[in-house]
């Protein structure tokens, strides 16, 4: 499996790439798919949010859906998640 991770900051805004081909299960008849996302938001925001999600565990887990952007992480007795749904 290959994946990259992209994340400059341009003018405040932090911008955040994620390409990551699925694993192919040939041997079931499933094809593999390429998910693409592109989270645009103030990078202090961005900043503050991965920040305090990595105080708490050792990976920030950033998922994106149709209605959303969340912020997760998981920490020894602790786990949390951030949802952002400003959309513009």
């Amino acid at each position: 499996m290959k994946t990259r991770n992209n994340f400059k900051q341009i003018g405040g805004i932090a911008d955040v790439n994620y390409l990551r081909p699925s694993f192919r299960y040939l041997d079931k008849g499933i094809h593999a798919a390429e998910y693409h996302s592109i989270v645009r938001m103030p990078f202090g925001e961005f900043s503050r949010k991965c920040k305090d999600l990595s105080s708490i565990g050792d990976t920030v887990v950033i998922s994106v859906t149709k209605e959303g952007v969340k912020f997760s992480t998981v920490g020894q007795d602790l786990s949390l998640r951030i949802y952002q749904f400003d959309w513009e």
